[in-house]
């Protein structure tokens, strides 16, 4: 979807989860892997869909890749990338 914006805000909320909020909604994000250089964050998990996003955020250039993973239903895969405002 180029072209469009899409503001997420993710706050650290302990020492193992994310919490992450957009248009689309309010969910956790576990840490699965983190370093000096990248977080690796997993979950969206829902009791009503079955999918689950991945998001991985560079922590030196501040850019992050988000992936939205789910069987073909309704709501598809969808992919998403950009510029982390604030560190």
């Amino acid at each position: 979807m180029f072209g469009n914006t899409h503001l997420s805000i993710i706050s650290r909320e302990d020492t193992s989860t994310f919490i992450s909020t957009s248009d689309s909604g309010k969910y956790v994000l576990n840490i699965v892997s983190e370093n000096p250089k990248a977080l690796y964050l997993m979950g969206n998990f829902s009791n009503d869909r079955i999918g689950a996003t991945a998001k991985v955020i560079d922590k030196i250039n501040g850019k992050y890749t988000a992936v939205y993973l789910a069987p073909k239903t309704k709501i598809e895969t969808v992919i998403g990338y950009g510029e982390c405002l604030q560190q």
